[in-house]
């Protein structure tokens, strides 16, 4: 399962001609925090270099299931391409919790144009 399709970047390609690397996909955690998704596994971030152009991920179980998984994260042309590393996760993937935070962020956006639109509607002047 590619969740590529929620980070569409109009012009920008799916893919890198250097073959595996890839748009990436962010999500923030219930903690605001920002983390990585590909293929189906969620990704903590490690490191950042070169004034954020490149940023280290590990998989987000590294501690609890000692998963060795990484992926890296690089700024070209304004659009983050991602290339998994070590792609052995001890786990399977999170199908569930991804799908749940998919319709989480789908719905937030709407609920605030609502509200949004409703506060609009009470400052409009007779």
């Amino acid at each position: 399962m590619r969740l590529l399709s929620l980070c569409h970047v109009a012009g920008a390609p799916k893919t890198r001609d250097d073959g595996n690397i890839q748009r990436a996909c962010f999500e923030f955690t219930t903690r605001g925090t920002q983390c990585l998704v590909y293929d189906g596994y969620l990704y903590s971030k490690n490191k950042t270099f070169e004034n954020g152009t490149r940023v280290n991920w590990k998989c987000r179980f590294y501690h609890r299931l000692h998963c060795k998984a990484r992926a890296q994260t690089r700024l070209i042309d304004g659009v983050e391409y991602v290339k998994v590393f070590k792609n052995e996760h001890t786990h399977p993937q999170e199908a569930k919790s991804v799908r749940r935070r998919k319709r989480k962020i789908k719905l937030e956006p709407m609920m605030d144009q609502d509200q949004t639109a409703a506060h609009l509607a009470g400052l409009q002047l007779p």
